[in-house]
């Protein structure tokens, strides 16, 4: 992983763009993060793949900063996809510490129950109640 240091002056101003901008944030980057926690959770979160899609945000951005600056072909491919790594890198960084994903990069508990959907959480709380040892009051 390199540093934010490393990266070229290109592709860390599309990066604080996007982070600055409150319609991608709010239209593309929350969504994106709540369908890579649903993945984590199912233990089919996919680095190589999540990059990919974090791509798909850094080519939004790069229209909207085009557009709303002018100019043609402000950021390159690669820049993008540099872009796309460090959304990445950000994004584990953020489940890392909110206590989602374990440094070896699999899911904790917490991201497990964030994945499950309402059903199958009624039925772990139905099993967990029926598995309670009884108490000798109530024999």
């Amino acid at each position: 992983m390199k540093s934010y240091d490393d990266r070229s002056a290109e592709s860390r101003e599309l990066k604080v763009y996007i982070d600055n901008d409150y319609n991608l944030y709010k239209q593309r980057y929350e969504p994106m993060v709540d369908n890579q926690m649903k993945k984590l959770g199912k233990s089919i979160y996919n680095p190589i793949l999540a990059e990919k899609m974090w791509k798909y945000l850094a080519d939004e951005g790069a229209k909207k900063y085009q557009k709303e600056f002018g100019g043609s072909n402000l950021f390159s491919p690669a820049d993008r996809r540099e872009v796309a790594e460090m959304l990445r890198d950000d994004f584990e960084d953020r489940m890392r510490n909110e206590g989602f994903m374990r440094k070896d990069g699999k899911p904790t508990e917490k991201a497990i129950k964030h994945a499950m959907t309402r059903a199958q959480k009624e039925k772990a709380k139905r099993k967990k109640k029926n598995t309670m040892p009884r108490s000798r009051h109530f024999r």
